[in-house]
């Protein structure tokens, strides 16, 4: 029981630090109740829209696939830095093909997706034929 002792005390000296610091700021900062002050963004304008609008999931789709080339990237790079060493300890045959299964699978997903027409950012039309409008 004594060995948890520092970190009990590091954890309520880190909580009551919290604490002083929620309180202090209450004390600190300007209270605003207006209701320019609570609308959005506290611009003072009126909202015109709804703040729930619908966003693209092509923008998501773009997303994932640059991070996932860009996760491959930080994948290959310790195994590219590494690969004289592994051609002197006889494991170069190996390691290629290891590699090139990885870009094989990151080449074969990024021709799908480019065929389905996912990396494209504006569609003619949408897949029930309602034309779609811009996306900026």
């Amino acid at each position: 029981m004594e060995k948890h002792v520092p970190n009990l005390v590091a954890a309520l000296w880190g909580f009551g630090f919290f604490a002083l610091l929620l309180a202090g700021s209450k004390l600190v900062r300007p209270d605003r109740k207006s209701d320019a002050a609570r609308s959005g963004f506290n611009s003072g304008e009126r909202n015109s829209e709804s703040p729930w609008i619908r966003m693209s999931a092509r923008y998501h789709l773009l997303v994932a696939a640059a991070t996932t080339f860009f996760l491959g990237v930080l994948i290959l790079y310790p195994a590219v830095a590494t690969f004289r060493q592994w051609l002197d300890e006889g494991h170069g045959v190996v390691a290629l093909a290891a590699v090139g299964v990885f870009l094989g699978t990151l080449s074969v997903a990024l021709a799908y997706a480019w065929m389905k027409g996912d990396l494209s950012w504006i569609r003619d039309k949408e897949e029930n034929g309602n034309p779609r409008e811009r996306v900026s």
